[in-house]
């Protein structure tokens, strides 16, 4: 379930981006689509994935500053 405030904020962010207000109704079933795809889509990537596409230093730099 989406809360009223993050409704609230979605409708002004979409206010932002397409410049027009749409009901709770039309809000809330695009926040739960756009919610949906994220959790489908995302995936975190793997450091065995980067090897060979990203140079190790950059892979060491990355993750010894998030320790």
């Amino acid at each position: 379930m989406i809360s009223e405030k993050a409704l609230k904020e979605f409708k002004e962010i979409w206010k932002e981006e397409f410049g027009e207000e749409i009901s709770d109704e039309l809000a809330l079933e695009n926040a739960i689509a756009l919610l949906t795809l994220t959790d489908i889509s995302y995936r975190p990537v793997k450091k065995m994935w980067l090897e060979g596409i990203v140079p190790n230093e950059v892979l060491y730099k990355r993750y010894t500053s998030e320790k």
